[in-house]
């Protein structure tokens, strides 16, 4: 790698592997041929650096904490200790900054705008850019938010044009990039043969859900909308679920969270009893989502909050509908009726009389998947996307 290429440093503020966490490895790969670029992610990140190190990828283990203001759609809410204890990390932030300085970058990229007030101690001689992965919500902190971006950034690249709207920035430059999926990681898997492979019947109606037990995602609504369906309806159900989140003394010491409490309780109740019915299947983290969407009927996308869905876009890749909340910051990607069908957000009755409706029009489950590939192919496409991300880095680069 030639040493005249600038080092571009990503910020990541977590080590589970989520939506956020694999447009990390996006932006990686997208700006890997210009730059050096090296994710900075949190002591403990093994699974990050297994897949970068696959991609060629360099990885710096922060030895101080990441601090976040968790202010976006879905957020945790401002009495619980998550809320507080990352942002207490903001305490050492000038050790984190020195860390990140003895790499010598010549800009860094945070990866979502819950880590963007580290920018205030970043040298004025380092690029500053945030990916702005949340949905904004309505906070007394916002103009926190938007000074700190107005003050301290060159860049803001957002996933959809709601919340560049939204925030309403005067002076640095700004772009809208949608999330992608890279197209080296979707695998065409035999429907059929893979269904047997895991006990599923040929003339199911399966649905995917992308998510574990990340509260915004809306797990416990599945699992309502399951129970009210027949044994002919399959559901598997991705991401990391930890069964020591269901033992009491982990739901009690959450006792100033009611809504998480409430959640995990839900979530113990329903997983179970429909786990013993076969009715879902679950698969836990997976690298390779391809034979589970090949296998697939649709995605479901039943988020709680307002939340740009990944799965979904991901569903459109692989010629697949979905199913998702209904909100405005969505219906940029996702018309109902077009490319998705959408029910009222947090209605397990509504989300199983959509799912049920697709199962009983082909058709029309046909009619969306194709609309969906074109929507991803339009609006999600890798090559435009790294195409638009290195003009927007040349132009703060090079200023």
């Amino acid at each position: 790698m030639s040493e005249k290429m600038k080092k571009v440093l990503v910020l990541h503020h977590v080590s589970s592997m989520g939506g956020g966490t694999k447009s990390l490895i996006d932006i990686a790969i997208m700006l890997k041929n210009n730059y050096r670029v090296v994710l900075c992610v949190p002591s403990g990140s093994d699974k990050i650096r297994n897949i970068a190190d696959a991609n060629n990828i360099e990885t710096y283990e922060t030895k101080t904490p990441i601090p976040s203001l968790n202010l976006y759609s879905g957020m945790p809410g401002y009495f619980t200790r998550y809320f507080w204890a990352t942002l207490f990390r903001f305490r050492k932030n000038k050790e984190l900054v020195s860390e990140l300085m003895n790499l010598k970058p010549d800009a860094v990229i945070f990866n979502t705008s819950v880590t963007a007030l580290i920018a205030k101690d970043l040298p004025s001689r380092v690029k500053k850019i945030c990916i702005v992965r949340e949905t904004f919500i309505k906070s007394p902190f916002n103009w926190i938010i938007k000074r700190n971006f107005e003050k301290r950034f060159d860049g803001v690249a957002y996933l959809a044009k709601h919340e560049l709207n939204y925030i309403n920035l005067k002076k640095p430059l700004q772009i809208v990039i949608p999330d992608c999926l890279e197209p080296n990681s979707i695998f065409s898997y035999d429907k059929y043969s893979v269904r047997k492979q895991h006990g599923i019947p040929e003339d199911c109606f399966c649905s995917l859900f992308m998510g574990g037990l990340i509260q915004i995602k809306g797990l416990d609504v599945l699992l309502k909308a399951a129970e009210k369906l027949g044994d002919n309806y399959k559901f598997i159900v991705a991401g990391e679920i930890n069964d020591a989140a269901f033992e009491n003394k982990y739901i009690l010491s959450h006792f100033y969270h009611i809504r998480y409490i409430r959640f995990l309780i839900a979530v113990k109740k329903h997983l179970k009893k429909m786990e013993e019915c076969g009715k879902v299947i679950q698969i836990g983290y997976v690298t390779d989502i391809s034979p589970y969407m090949s296998i697939c009927d649709a995605v479901v996308f039943p988020s709680t909050a307002a939340h740009q869905p990944r799965p979904c876009i991901e569903a459109g890749n692989y010629e697949r509908s979905c199913i998702i909340s209904d909100y405005d910051a969505t219906r940029e990607y996702f018309i109902n009726g077009y490319n998705a069908l959408t029910f009222k957000p947090k209605d397990p009755n509504d989300l199983a009389d959509k799912i049920k409706y697709l199962a009983s029009n082909p058709s029309k489950n046909t009619e969306l998947a194709f609309n969906n590939k074109i929507m991803s192919q339009k609006k999600h496409n890798f090559a435009v996307a790294q195409k638009a991300l290195c003009s927007f880095f040349e132009k703060i680069l090079d200023n």
